[in-house]
């Protein structure tokens, strides 16, 4: 009996034959005796050895296979023998894991007041810059922010993002105005780089207003925008009333008051100031009134003069006999300047004489009661433009 073990792809003769394949073989053969010998073979054959392994790594780690550290995806193999002697031969499938991608997104900004969430995934483990181990970030101020993660085979992947965290512009319009009729408001704003945008449209840093209105401008700094607004409204003025224009003698002076109830300050356009003035040439005065607000109202008055001619009057009788009725004799006259009145006898004395356009006469001459009779009457005058008259006329005095 024989016992035999061989490997796969060999052969061994027994049982008359080559054999590859593991089973009993009967050999049979005469000895020099000529006697019967037989042998019997067991044979057994050893397959290969082959193992095989299929190993995952994080990309960036290795393994150590068949006498080196193995990094690269692929199969490696490594043969040896058995403790049969036949091939031993391993394999190994090195494959690797898919690399954990976080994604924090685009480099961003936003304004203060708001705030950011940073959401990289989900993954099995998280750890931020800051220590934080949390799955979320929540931003509020400027920086760049960095997240390593672990996924669920032990691969780490990693992402960062920069943010820019703007302040809001400072930007101010000023209290609620009110305007003047007429008046205008010119509202500027100043907010370095930025843009503007007025409630009409306009684009400018500039707007004028008449008002009433309400007027708001948002300025925007990188995108950060801030608002504000003013109403502007318009006083109400009350009408002045202005003195009639009038017509006057060359002499006259026309006396005005131009008081109105809201006036707190009077001024004309000729530089006088005040309410009450007397106006003695022919022209037309512009004057202005100044509110308690500050508005300003306009009016006007026209003085036009002419020539008038002068009138005397004194009357043709008296009676001077003390009973206090027609007792004295007078001159009354308009538009002239008197110079002298003077009254005669009917024989050309002079029995009265006086400058004093006021003087009156009481019939008496040097004390002496004048005897009744006629007696002739001689004013002497100017008038408005200097020319020197004279009115005659006959005075009877009756006792």
């Amino acid at each position: 009996t024989v016992m035999l073990s061989i490997c796969t792809g060999d052969s061994v003769f027994a049982g008359g034959a080559w054999r590859t394949t593991s089973g009993q073989f009967t050999d049979y053969y005469l000895t020099i005796n000529s006697c019967d010998s037989t042998i019997t073979t067991f044979l057994a054959v050893n397959d290969t050895v082959r193992a095989f392994q299929q190993i995952f790594i994080c990309p960036g780690d290795s393994v150590w296979f068949a006498g080196d550290w193995r990094k690269q995806q692929g199969s490696y193999f490594f043969q040896g023998t058995t403790s049969f002697g036949c091939d031993s031969i391993s394999e190994m499938a090195l494959v690797h894991n898919p690399v954990p991608a976080p994604n924090l997104g685009n480099d961003t900004s936003f304004c203060v007041g708001d705030t950011l969430v940073l959401l990289p995934g989900s993954f099995a483990s998280y750890q931020w810059e800051n220590g934080s181990s949390l799955p979320q970030r929540v931003v509020i101020m400027s920086g760049t922010y960095r997240i390593t993660v672990t996924d669920s085979s032990g691969c780490r992947g990693y992402d960062s993002v920069s943010i820019n965290v703007y302040p809001i512009p400072s930007m101010s319009l000023g209290g609620d105005r009110t305007l003047c009729p007429g008046a205008t408001l010119t509202v500027t704003v100043q907010v370095p780089g930025a843009s503007y945008l007025w409630h009409n449209g306009d684009t400018t840093n500039i707007y004028t207003s008449s008002g009433p209105e309400i007027i708001w401008v948002e300025a925007t700094v990188n995108g950060c925008a801030v608002r504000d607004s003013i109403i502007v409204d318009t006083f109400t003025v009350i009408p002045v009333i202005s003195p009639p224009d009038t017509t006057l003698c060359l002499d006259g002076v026309y006396s005005v008051d131009i008081s109105q109830p809201q006036g707190v300050a009077y001024s004309w356009t000729d530089g006088y100031n005040g309410p009450v003035r007397d106006l003695a040439e022919s022209g037309h005065y512009g004057f202005r009134v100044t509110d308690q607000n500050g508005c300003n109202v306009n009016g006007s008055v026209s003085l036009f003069k002419q020539y008038c001619p002068p009138t005397i009057y004194f009357p043709t009788a008296f009676t001077p006999n003390g009973d206090g009725m027609n007792d004295v004799f007078f001159v009354l006259s308009t538009q002239t300047a008197i110079e002298y009145i003077a009254i005669y006898n009917r024989w050309g004395e002079r029995v009265f004489f006086t400058t004093d356009p006021g003087a009156t006469w009481d019939g008496t001459n040097k004390g002496t009661p004048a005897p009744i009779g006629v007696y002739v009457v001689v004013v002497e005058y100017r008038d408005e433009l200097g020319a020197v008259l004279q009115r005659r006329g006959n005075l009877t005095l009756i006792r």
